[in-house]
């Protein structure tokens, strides 16, 4: 075993004498570390960007990976020897290097990279297979290494390497194992007709002329699967990432409120239910289009970088990853407040629809998978800040599905709002002790600052 962290490490491309590089870390924060034979690992990048796809030379003594700057993919080579960092192209969208058996090339494709994003299934995270395009006319490249510095590359044709029909079908067949052992189609009433649609849309694949048509086919499927549930009846559907949010969202319906009511409700509700991705703290948009308009209306609720925080100010040369430095001010609360007091029904208060999302945090609510699993991949990020450490963990444990979690704190938060609206949030006592708290640990957000400006825009 090499590494020891418990952190996710991917990519492993290992030296003819045993060294091992890797990556570690998903997205702006994957970096290239190496472990040598009798030393500890070590990161050798640590540049603002990702770092991923490393290979070694075939002696073992460069690394050539591709970087993510500012938007743009790079090829570079890492020489182990002197640690210079050379860039070997920059105008193109590498992916996948490899060196040719005598190290004097570099061949490369240029294929889009298309990484899996949070989609309310953290467990998937950077384990979930994703499709790369079957293209035909795809063109390697082949570059010398190191380049001399006016070195022209070479471009041959390649014909692709797997049989159409062949990658479709692989296609088809690992969603439809997915879904069956998802949602257990294999077993009950639902097996017969589960297996009938899969043989019906798999012959669909099977004569597929383009990726086009494999989409429809596979779209069909998710379709027309099963129903997992009684179809419910009615004339309104609340949904959210979390079945208590959506509870909320029900309740305030049940007391005459109106869509808009619901979302708001809901909103609050996940800011205690799914603290990983929503809250207070966050920003967005929401588009509302109720019977009457004429059109409809986008408020957004962006964030705000702070007053001080401008390119001259010397305390920000070096800014961190994360951590407290790097919070805006935020605009969920005032977006909120502006949906109900213009778009509201005008028959549920403020106040009732803060009400669920109080209830939520100060007496609790029983975890699932979804939370704890998120802690435990980003255990040691939590486990730097005291307050997520002493909330979310039990002697550096992270909290475990079935685990009640209570948040007082934020329960005494959204009281203030519901008594006082926003102004609680952005002029109150709520925006004096973030203010302080921050100031303290580096953020150059001031008090001043963060009661005049409320981020929101309302367009047509």
């Amino acid at each position: 075993r090499f590494t020891f962290l418990d952190i996710d490490d991917t990519e492993p491309s290992i030296a003819a004498n045993g060294d091992i590089v890797w990556v570690r870390g998903f997205g702006p924060d994957a970096d290239l570390w190496i472990k040598k034979r009798g030393s500890d690992e070590k990161p050798i990048t640590k540049k603002l960007g990702s770092e991923y796809s490393p290979t070694f030379s075939p002696e073992g003594t460069s690394i050539a990976y591709i970087a993510e700057r500012k938007g743009r993919k790079q090829l570079r080579v890492l020489n182990l020897s002197d640690q210079s960092d050379t860039l070997v192209v920059g105008d193109l969208s590498p992916e996948y290097p490899a060196w040719s058996p005598d190290g004097k090339f570099l061949v490369l494709v240029d294929l889009p990279r298309t990484r899996p994003g949070y989609n309310g299934d953290p467990g998937k995270l950077g384990t979930r297979h994703y499709d790369a395009p079957l293209v035909v006319n795809q063109v390697l490249t082949f570059i010398p290494a190191p380049p001399p510095p006016d070195a022209e590359s070479a471009s041959v044709p390649v014909k692709a390497q797997m049989n159409h029909s062949e990658g479709y079908l692989e296609r088809f067949d690992r969603v439809a194992t997915y879904l069956t052992k998802s949602y257990n189609f294999d077993r009950g009433p639902t097996n017969s007709l589960w297996e009938s649609l899969k043989a019906k849309y798999r012959d669909q694949v099977q004569t597929a002329k383009d990726e086009v048509a494999v989409e429809e086919a596979i779209y069909k499927l998710l379709r027309d699967r099963p129903l997992l549930r009684s179809e419910a009846v009615g004339k309104v559907v609340v949904s959210s990432a979390h079945p208590l949010a959506t509870a909320a969202g029900l309740e305030v319906l049940r007391k005459g409120g109106n869509v808009v009511d619901a979302a708001v409700a809901v909103s609050f509700a996940l800011g205690v239910v799914e603290p990983d991705a929503s809250g207070l703290g966050g920003y967005g948009e929401m588009l509302i289009f109720l019977n009457g308009m004429d059109a409809p209306i986008c408020i957004e609720f962006l964030t705000r970088v702070p007053e001080a925080a401008s390119l001259t100010n010397g305390a920000l040369v070096s800014l961190p990853r994360d951590g407290p430095v790097l919070v805006n001010v935020p605009g969920t609360l005032a977006g909120m407040e502006l949906a109900w007091q213009r778009y509201g029904s005008k028959k549920v208060e403020w106040q009732q629809l803060v009400e669920p999302s109080i209830k939520l945090a100060s007496e609790g609510f029983v975890l699932d998978d979804a939370f704890p699993t998120t802690l435990a991949r980003e255990k040691q990020r939590y486990l730097q800040y005291e307050s997520s450490r002493a909330l979310f963990f039990l002697n550096e444990n992270p909290l475990q599905p079935g685990d009640t979690l209570r948040n007082p704190d934020l329960a005494w938060t959204l009281n203030q709002i519901a008594k006082e609206g926003s102004k609680a949030f952005y002029k109150g006592e709520i925006a004096k002790r973030m203010v302080e708290d921050l100031s303290g640990k580096g953020n150059v957000m001031r008090w001043q600052t963060w009661h005049v400006i409320m981020p929101l825009n309302v367009n047509r």
